[in-house]
Parts: structure tokens; sequence; C-alpha cells
């Protein structure tokens, strides 16, 4: 899940024409910081600064899906065609992939808003938000200490 320094969310448009978060495939391997950074900047193409995992659920598949937040405090690239950014107010009543990503990026909406992030880990049925205790440093205080 990218947001840019205006509070806009990066999205797609998925193939039966609902909304989904941009999304990379990656190994294990590439799971790391730097990696992250890395593919969220070629899907994007812009810099990507990744803040902390998300959301943790398994697909109806089976397989699992991991959310990072990330920020994007240029906004988006050129390279990319198929995201889009919109204002999180557009979230609300708009038609997501699934239930699960709408509830991913819902919550988020609602912890950012107080500034008081969890971590969520389950199926895309149930699962539980582990609260973080210390909140995640927000490109606003960044700015504000400069």
């Amino acid at each position: 899940m990218v947001e840019t320094a205006d509070g806009r969310l990066a999205v797609r448009a998925a193939d039966d024409g609902s909304l989904a978060l941009p999304e990379s495939r990656l190994s294990a391997e590439q799971l790391s910081h730097g990696g992250l950074s890395t593919a969220a900047a070629a899907r994007l193409g812009c810099d990507v600064e990744i803040d902390f995992l998300y959301s943790v659920y398994d697909s109806a598949q089976g397989n699992p899906i991991l959310v990072y937040r990330g920020r994007a405090p240029g906004g988006l690239g050129d390279a990319t065609a198929d995201c889009t950014l919109i204002p999180a107010a557009q979230t609300d009543g708009a038609r997501f992939r699934d239930r699960s990503e709408q509830a991913v990026i819902l919550r988020y909406l609602d912890e950012r808003a107080g500034a008081a992030f969890g971590i969520y880990a389950g199926t895309q049925a149930e699962g539980s938000v582990a609260v973080l205790t210390t909140p995640p440093r927000s490109h606003k205080r960044e700015e504000e200490a400069r």
C-alpha cells in the first residue's frame, strides 16, 4: 500500500474493473527493505520508501499475501500506465477486487487517521490485529523536524 505525501493512495484497475492495490510477486530472498523498495519503485516508476509490514494473510488459493506500507513522496512516475492515485476519501464506497483487500484498505485509513497502526495476521476470512506500541514515523513529522 503506497501513499503520497498529500494522502492519495496508489491503486490499479483489476481485470474485472474493480480497484486493487499494486502488487509485485517476490521471492523470499527479495523480502528485504532494499528489495521491497526496488520492486515498488519498478512497479510505480518512482521512489518508494517502505515503512513496515502492514498485513499478512492467506489468499483463497493458500498463497501468502504480504502488504507493506510505503510512501511515494514525489508521487507516481511515468513508468506505470495501469496505476493511478486516488484521494483516500474516494476509497469509501469504491468497489475493490475482493473483500479482504477492501478490509485492508479501510483498516489502514482508520488507523492512519489516529496514527496508531497494527499488523493483521490470518486468512482472508478471519485473523487478528496486533497493535504497534510505538506509532511509525509519519512523513509530516519528518518534514516538521527539518
